[in-house]
C-alpha cells in the first residue's frame, strides 16, 4: 500500500483565523496539535498531543517516535487503538540523564502518514529495568521464550539475551515483556544461566532454564564383546540424518548406520579394546555423554 506523507505544521495555520476552517475542519486526515513534553522527572516523561479535528478516514495507528537530538529517530510506540482524544504517552524506560531528545507524534490512515513537528525535551532519567521471570522453564530448539519485568527498552537494538552464554536473537519486545527463541544451534545441553540486558542496565535471573537437546537413555548390548558389529542407542530427540549424529566410544569415532529421533545404530570397529568407555552423542555443538559406561569384553 503506497502512503502520502504529511507533516502538519499546526502553528503556521493557527496564526491565521481565514485557515482555521480550511485547514482543520475538511481534512480527510486528523489534524493534531503536538504538546511540549511534560512530568519530566528521572523517572520519564510524557508526551502529549492536543487533537484539532479528526478528519474523515478512520484511524489505523498512531503514537509517538524518539531518539537523542542529532541522532535518529530510533524509539517508537505505536497503538493500535483509533481514539485520538486523550492520546498520550509516558516514556519510563531507557532515558539518559541530561540527554537532550528530540520526539514528534504521527498518525496512519489507510491513505496518510501524519506527523506532528519536531519537538525537544531534556532528559532527567528514567526507570531502570527489572527482569523478573521467564516462561517456559524448558523448551526445544525453536521454542518461544517470554521473559517478563518492566522498563525494558522498546529499541530491539538496545535489548540483549544471553543463553549459556551465547547471545539470542530478539523475536519482540515491550515495555513489560521480552521474546525470543532457542536457537537452532544451542552450545548447551540441560540447565544453563538466562541473562540479558536492557539499554545500560544487565540483569540475571536465579533460575535455570533447560535447554531440552537430545538425550540417551539407553545402550544395547552392554557390555558388548569383541567381534559383535553393531550397538544400539536408545534416547531422545537424535537427527534422523545419520551424518548429523556424531558418535564416540571413548576416543573412538563410530560409524552411524542409521538414525531415527529415538535410536541410532553405529558399526563397532574391531579394533576395539577391552575396557569401560563413555559413549557420546554430539550433534551441531551439543554432546550428550551416557550416564553409564559402555563395557567391552573379550
Amino acid at each position: 500500500m503506497t502512503y502520502r506523507k504529511l507533516v502538519v505544521l499546526i502553528f503556521a495555520c493557527l496564526f491565521f483565523t481565514a485557515c482555521d476552517d480550511d485547514f482543520i475542519s475538511t481534512r480527510d486526515y486528523p489534524v493534531f496539535f503536538t504538546d511540549p513534553a511534560s512530568e519530566i522527572t528521572n523517572e520519564g516523561v510524557t508526551l502529549s498531543v492536543t487533537l484539532l479535528n479528526e478528519g474523515t478516514s478512520p484511524v489505523l495507528s498512531h503514537g509517538f517516535q524518539w531518539g537523542e537530538a542529532g541522532g535518529i529517530y530510533n524509539f517508537k510506540d505505536e497503538l493500535t487503538d483509533t481514539d485520538l482524544y486523550g492520546f498520550s504517552v509516558r516514556i519510563d524506560s531507557d532515558l539518559k540523564e541530561g540527554v537532550m531528545y528530540k520526539y514528534r507524534s504521527f498518525a496512519r490512515t489507510e491513505n496518510y502518514v501524519i506527523e506532528g513537528e519536531e519537538l525537544y525535551f531534556e532528559s532527567k532519567g528514567s526507570n531502570e529495568a527489572v527482569f523478573t521471570d521467564f516462561n517456559p522453564k524448558s523448551g526445544e530448539i525453536g521454542d518461544v521464550i517470554t521473559i517478563s519485568g518492566n522498563y525494558f527498552s522498546l529499541d530491539k537494538n538496545r535489548i540483549g539475551v544471553i543463553l549459556g552464554g551465547q547471545n539470542i536473537d530478539i523475536e519482540e519486545v515491550g515495555r513489560d515483556f521480552i521474546k525470543f527463541k532457542v536457537p537452532r544451534f544451542p552450545i548447551v545441553n540441560g540447565a544453563t544461566s538466562i541473562s540479558m540486558f536492557s539499554g545500560t542496565s544487565m540483569m540475571s535471573h536465579p533460575a535455570s532454564f533447560e535447554i531440552l537437546g537430545h538425550k540417551i537413555t539407553g545402550v544395547t548390548p552392554n557390555p558388548i564383546k569383541i567381534g559383535d558389529q553393531e550397538l544400539i542407542i536408545q534416547g531422545t530427540r537424535f537427527s534422523e540424518t545419520p551424518s548429523t549424529n556424531r558418535v564416540n566410544l571413548g576416543s573412538t569415532s563410530l560409524q552411524v548406520i542409521s538414525a531415527s529421533k529415538t535410536e541410532l545404530r553405529v558399526r563397532i570397529p574391531q579394533h576395539i579394546s577391552v575396557g569401560n568407555y563413555d559413549l557420546s552423542v554430539k550433534i551441531n555443538f551439543l554432546t550428550e555423554v551416557f550416564n553409564e559406561k559402555v563395557t567391552v569384553v573379550p
